[in-house]
């Protein structure tokens, strides 16, 4: 990877997925280079990552997220479909919210004034979209748009908890 600090986020996320499943298969002590050794991340011909352990498909699926410094893998039964996805809670240009967020969701982010109530309901929806991509494993090949976010629903009838 070109970029030093993509690279180390990269780097992390591979180490968060494969301390989860060392613990999650019971290979071991999870931070033991023996038990992540014996796991490999690739990729699925779709993106998403392809767990193995000691060369054969690993018993569970994973999805995977980082961002600045932080990693997150979760795991599920095998064949499930899972998604996370990490992220800052900053400022997104309004060009983002309306070319990535249905009507209502625009309209529930920009009802809020700037500043970190509107940054938050704006990382929040696009959290909650781009997890539920990794869910249907289409990336961000799939638009974000016509997929309506539950968030801004609960979030409007202080379901958001």
């Amino acid at each position: 990877m070109r970029f030093a600090k993509r690279r180390n986020d990269f780097l992390l996320g591979r180490w968060a997925a494969k301390s989860a499943l060392a613990r999650i298969l019971d290979l071991g002590p999870d931070d033991t280079l023996t038990a992540l050794g014996r796991i490999e991340i690739g990729n699925a011909s779709d993106g998403a990552p392809d767990p193995r352990v000691d060369g054969q498909p690993a018993p569970r699926s994973i999805s995977m997220t980082d961002r600045t410094g932080w990693a997150v893998c979760l795991t599920g039964p095998l064949g499930r479909g899972l998604g996370c996805d990490l992220e800052l809670v900053e400022p997104r240009s309004e060009l983002l919210v309306h070319d990535y967020m249905t009507e209502t969701e625009t309209a529930f982010v920009l009802a809020e004034p700037a500043g970190p109530a509107r940054d938050l309901a704006a990382n929040l929806i696009w959290s909650t979209k781009e997890s539920a991509l990794k869910v249907l494993r289409t990336g961000c090949a799939e638009t974000l748009a016509p997929w309506k976010s539950p968030s801004a629903a609960a979030l409007s009838t202080g379901g958001g908890n």
